[in-house]
Order: structure tokens, then sequence, then C-alpha cells
């Protein structure tokens, strides 16, 4: 039951990276000829970021994260393998974005996100790592490699 929620919940995280990086797409120009109107600073760090090929960047990632993400959580409701290595890499590097980014936030009211992506990404490690997890997953590897080390 446990990795179905996670799976369920990694397509659906997955899904909203990936409109969101879409989102982003359309949205750089039109904010990009009238800042004003979105009430955007023009002079901003921010709007400078966003409205140059970073922009960009910052959206093909989450569209390649979406995708990512979306397939891992199918790979988990499939009992893949491939898909519990992805999850345990993906909630590591989670983690290590929320730390990061508790360190450079100016505002003390912006940490709670981030506190709360590292909780919830350990919790999720240690479920995968759990013995009954691990075997259910290890059931997927072709013969002959399941006892390889990892």
């Amino acid at each position: 039951m446990g990795i179905t929620l996670i799976g369920i919940l990694d397509v659906i995280v997955g899904l909203i990276f990936f409109f969101g990086g879409i989102a982003l797409v359309v949205a750089i120009p039109i904010i990009a000829n009238n800042p004003a109107g979105y009430k955007v600073d023009s002079n901003s760090f921010e709007f400078r970021l966003l409205t140059s090929w970073s922009g960009y960047t910052i959206s093909g990632g989450l569209i390649t994260l979406g995708i990512v993400d979306a397939g891992i959580g199918i790979g988990l409701l499939r009992g893949k393998h491939w898909a519990w290595k992805l999850a345990v890499i993906l909630a590591f590097v989670s983690i290590a974005i929320d730390v990061i980014t508790l360190m450079i936030k100016s505002h003390i009211s912006n940490y709670g996100g981030s506190i709360i992506g590292v909780m919830i990404d350990a919790v999720i490690l240690y479920y995968l790592y759990r013995p009954h997890v691990r075997d259910y997953f290890k059931k997927s590897v072709p013969t002959g490699m399941a006892s390889s080390p990892e």
C-alpha cells in the first residue's frame, strides 16, 4: 500500500512539474513583454533571470523532471527495481536541494516548505529501505542479478 501511495504521488508530482514547466515556457515571453501589467519589477534579479536563457533552462529542467518523476511513479506501481533505485536517488537529491534552499533563504517565514520537504523525503527513504519493500523490488530483478551488490 505504501508503494502504491508513493507511486501515485510521484506520478502526480511529475505531472505538476511537467505542466508547470510548460506554463513557465508560455509565461516568460508574456510577462517579459508587459512586466508592469503583471506587477513585476523589471529590474529585479528574478525577472532578469527568468526572462533570459536561464528561464527556459529552468523550464526545460522542470519538464524533464516531470517526465522522470512520472516514469518513476509508474515503475514503482509496477514493482520495477530500477524505479526503486531512481526513487532513492531522487529523494536524496530532493533532500540536498531542500537543505541548500534552507541555507540561502533570507526570510525565516520561507523555511516551512523546505523543512516539510526534508521530512517527507526522509520518510520516503525510510520506507523504501524497509526490508519488505526492498524484497518486493528485488523480485523484479532478472535472475542472476538479485544477489549482485548494490
